[in-house]
């Protein structure tokens, strides 16, 4: 998962690993998978109080959140929604991250749309699942 530890903070590490996968890895995105990435520098320590939100002035939205995201936490997308009292629309048993329209997911595309275009929202929370299946990984041995 991305930003579910801590990454290394010498930079040395990632160019020593850059290396390495340049060599091993020539194709694809080989040397990419190695660079400083989006949590790279992410610490688990805030470094400020968080902005206290809310919704003054404007019309309440929709938040949709996966709950298996491995870059946006699920509980955030849910505490967003219920500080700006918006609705949430839960993709269930889904570990992406870009959900809406490149996801490929019509259920979500449809409440989306619906919302964008027409300015409707659902009636209240609502969930409906991933469309990329899990894949086929056993269980974890004891």
């Amino acid at each position: 998962m991305t930003l579910e530890h801590e990454w290394p903070a010498d930079l040395e590490v990632y160019y020593t690993d850059m290396r390495d996968f340049r060599k091993r890895f020539p194709y694809g995105y080989g040397v990419l998978r190695a660079q400083p990435w989006v949590g790279a520098f992410r610490t688990f320590e805030p470094a400020e109080p968080p902005t206290v939100l809310r919704r003054d002035g404007y019309p309440q939205g929709l938040v949709v959140q996966a709950d298996g995201d491995p870059m946006d936490h699920y509980a955030g997308g849910v505490a967003m929604a219920e500080l700006l009292g918006h609705r949430l629309l839960t993709v269930t048993d889904s570990g992406e991250h870009e959900i809406y329209v490149l996801g490929a997911n019509p259920r979500v595309d449809e409440v989306v749309h619906r919302y964008l275009v027409d300015g409707v929202l659902p009636a209240e929370d609502t969930t409906c699942r991933g469309a990329a299946a899990r894949p086929g990984i056993p269980a974890d041995a004891l």
